[in-house]
């Protein structure tokens, strides 16, 4: 997915939606003092959600899962609770897909700017969360 420029502004608040949701935390380490952001169960299952309804394995930099892992993942109850709260949220929306005649999610431009935010986040090491 390609990474989109983002004014300070719009990335710090953001950023405070990501740690009000309780989708990142901050942590300090222990060995340098300095301060990462750590995902949380939730903004994982969130993430695999993502990953499993836009049939892909990585969004942007983040982690990377195993298609057998989201598969199993998929089978909890997590997994339908992440898939209303991110569609309640406006952030996957339904899409009829014409050539499968399925029906697929994809990101709303709200969603990518978040997910990609939140894989910027947990992947680019020390941070001064500000």
């Amino acid at each position: 997915m390609k990474k989109r420029e983002m004014d300070d502004s719009y990335w710090l608040t953001l950023q405070k939606r990501l740690l009000d949701s309780g989708f990142i935390t901050i942590v300090v380490s222990p060995s340098d003092g300095k301060n990462y952001y750590k995902p949380t169960p939730r903004g994982i299952r969130a993430y695999k959600t993502v990953l499993e309804l836009t049939e892909r394995t990585r969004l942007f930099k983040g982690p990377k899962f195993k298609r057998k892992d989201i598969d199993e993942f998929k089978q909890t109850s997590s997994y339908e609770l992440a898939k209303d709260w991110l569609i309640r949220h406006d952030m996957v929306r339904p899409m009829y897909d014409i050539n499968t005649s399925q029906e697929k999610y994809e990101l709303v431009e709200y969603g990518y700017e978040f997910f990609q935010l939140y894989s910027e986040a947990i992947t680019s090491g020390p941070r001064n969360p500000g």
